[in-house]
């Protein structure tokens, strides 16, 4: 699967237009007197795609009236009680994969049959955020909105119901109640770049596959970047004679999958041998459970990351907590994924994922891991600038040809500063030049542009 990148809003369209879908024109016949009717006796209604697709908060009563009136035409849909997330302490979303899958399908098959369709939520609030999580990541996925365009949507309220304007904020899978908010933008702009990355795509999800693997008794494996990084947990976390998590029986998986990798992240009974006598490489970067890693531990994770050619399963008790710091890690420094966005994604693939001060370190890490690819980056860069010079002098010399004597270049300090605009993510260099004749070299300096990707 190709996980390559783009910054630039033309890349992404093209990124996107793969995933785009197209409709017949509605009806002429749309009912608008119903639609009327749903916008009158709605506490917050918005529409999405004109004439096809709109989203609505009901009370409970008029939600059984709307769903009794579905005709040829018109279809109102609730999903409130179909697709449920289920809870490890206070969380309650956002929804995962699966489920988000399942709703693109259920949308798409009534659209392509010339539908319009009334998405109708309650007034819950968990139930109305994990709704509105699912009708906007559908429409950036399938539709081309941005997250801003989507939030805006979201927003539109009628004059009386000012309440139904904000979401609620997720939270994490801790016992404790949670300090650290996850928001509904957030979903969106993971949802929206890890499309663009490629990261997701739903032409190649396979819905069975991660039913089946999710599922405690199967090996509890979740795939957060497909072909690169898949979550886990101890495989003697849940060993006893009912379930499958003896090590052994992940190496077939493994081997189908391209993991050649396996990073243990806590304390664990079992041997690595089992794992390094088959052929794969095993390596412990323990730290306490709950707690965050040193430098030390994220530096050599990523190398391992970044020089290991096969796909990595990274577990630690339970894989989320621990699993879900590193790998985030890895999404901020290579796709410039922002914390929230990280966790976000993560919690999207595996939920219950990355806990309590775990949330806060990871934003206190994001500009560190943002500069050290744009560090790393360089450094290859000037790596690849003195090999070519190596290689002009030697024809140089070969050649016969005179070197120039006499010239002085001026020596000049580079700064790199990564611009921020939308329209453009060039690394921008500032270079200032330095005349002092102590420092003249017969070298000119080359100065590369770099460019930034997420």
């Amino acid at each position: 699967m190709s996980i390559s990148a783009s910054s630039s809003s033309s890349s992404a369209a093209r990124q996107m237009s793969r995933h785009s879908m197209t409709f017949r024109s509605p009806s002429k016949n749309f009912p608008t007197t119903l639609l009327e009717m749903v916008k009158e006796r709605s506490l917050h209604f918005t529409e999405f795609l004109t004439n096809r697709l709109y989203f609505a908060t009901v009370s409970e009563v008029n939600l059984n009236l709307f769903l009794k009136k579905s005709d040829s035409i018109v279809c109102f849909l609730h999903f409130d009680k179909e697709l449920l997330y289920t809870p490890f302490n206070h969380d309650f979303g956002p929804l995962n994969l699966a489920m988000l899958y399942r709703y693109c399908k259920k949308i798409n098959s009534h659209l392509q049959r010339n539908k319009t369709i009334i998405h109708l939520t309650t007034t819950n609030r968990f139930k109305r955020v994990n709704a509105a999580y699912l009708i906007g990541s559908y429409c950036i996925i399938y539709h081309h909105l941005l997250p801003d365009d989507v939030m805006a949507r979201l927003k539109q309220l009628s004059i009386s119901y000012v309440a139904y304007k904000t979401f609620a904020a997720f939270v994490d899978a801790g016992f404790d109640t949670s300090e650290y908010y996850l928001y509904l933008e957030d979903c969106f702009n993971a949802i929206y770049k890890a499309t663009i990355t490629e990261i997701l795509n739903m032409e190649k999800f396979n819905l069975n596959e991660y039913l089946f693997y999710e599922k405690v008794e199967n090996g509890d494996l979740n795939w957060i970047v497909p072909g690169k990084f898949i979550a886990f947990c101890d495989p003697q976390t849940y060993s006893d004679h009912s379930t499958n998590h003896y090590v052994k029986l992940y190496i077939n998986f493994f081997r189908k999958n391209n993991i050649t990798t396996i990073i243990r992240l806590n304390k664990s009974r079992y041997d690595p041998k089992v794992f390094t006598d088959k052929g794969f490489q095993h390596y412990n970067l323990i730290f306490i459970d709950g707690g965050v890693p040193g430098d030390h531990i994220v530096d050599e994770f990523l190398h391992i990351a970044e020089t290991n050619p096969g796909a990595m399963a990274v577990h630690c008790k339970a894989g989320l907590g621990r699993t879900g710091t590193m790998i985030a890690c890895y999404l901020m420094k290579h796709w410039h994924f922002t914390a929230l966005e990280a966790i976000a994604w993560i919690r999207i693939c595996r939920p219950g994922s990355i806990v309590g001060y775990q949330q806060k370190w990871l934003k206190l890490k994001q500009n560190f891991l943002w500069n050290h690819h744009i560090q790393q980056t360089l450094i290859q860069h000037q790596h690849l600038h003195l090999d070519l010079n190596n290689i002009k002098q030697q024809r140089t010399i070969q050649t016969g040809r005179p070197q120039r004597t006499g010239q002085s270049a001026s020596t000049r300090q580079e700064t790199f500063i990564m611009n921020n605009d939308d329209d453009d993510d060039d690394m921008m260099i500032n270079s200032n030049k330095n005349n002092d004749d102590s420092n003249n070299n017969d070298n000119p300096t080359i100065i590369t542009i770099v460019k930034c990707h997420y």
